[in-house]
């Protein structure tokens, strides 16, 4: 399949966990044989675009700063930033089906894309992505080395490892 994935968090360094698995499940349809295209924001000092593990990526400017937090602005610059880019990819490539990771902001972005171009959008829905599934408090540890989950090591020197505690299956 031809997937256009809009996430707004993909391509770590680039958002916490959603961000990560998110990546991950790019790269495992890439393994596949399935062609994808991802527009994500765009921190500085990261490519406009890439090719990473087989997916090409596409990063846009939103306005955000930090790895980890984004603000209601910043997920309005994410559609901002994301609506042409978005609409010229699924013209001209012709996806067979945009996937939003996340409701929101990406949700709203494959929604205006799909009725503008008539493919086929499905969102994947997280816990904060749903009314009363997602309360969550996030505390910064400090004092930390690393962090290793299944004998890999996905935390090391204040930052995510390119290393994987498991596989998308």
């Amino acid at each position: 399949l031809r997937f256009s994935r809009c996430s707004p968090w993909q391509s770590p360094p680039v958002g916490g966990g959603g961000g990560q698995a998110s990546a991950d499940l790019a790269r495992a349809l890439a393994e596949r044989g399935h062609s994808l295209h991802v527009i994500t924001a765009r921190l500085p000092g990261l490519e406009a675009r890439a090719v990473e593990q087989g997916v090409k990526v596409w990063r846009v400017a939103t306005g955000r700063r930090s790895r980890f937090r984004a603000s209601l602005p910043v997920m309005a610059g994410y559609l901002g930033g994301a609506f042409l880019p978005a609409l010229r990819l699924t013209w001209a490539w012709k996806p067979e089906i945009i996937h939003a990771h996340f409701a929101v902001p990406t949700g709203v972005l494959a929604l205006a894309v799909s009725r503008l171009t008539r493919v086929p959008y499905v969102i994947t829905a997280h816990l904060g992505d749903v009314p009363g599934g997602g309360n969550r408090y996030v505390r910064h540890a400090t004092g930390i080395d690393l962090v290793a989950v299944n004998g890999a090591v996905v935390w090391e020197d204040g930052g995510y490892t390119q290393a994987r505690a498991g596989r998308v299956v």
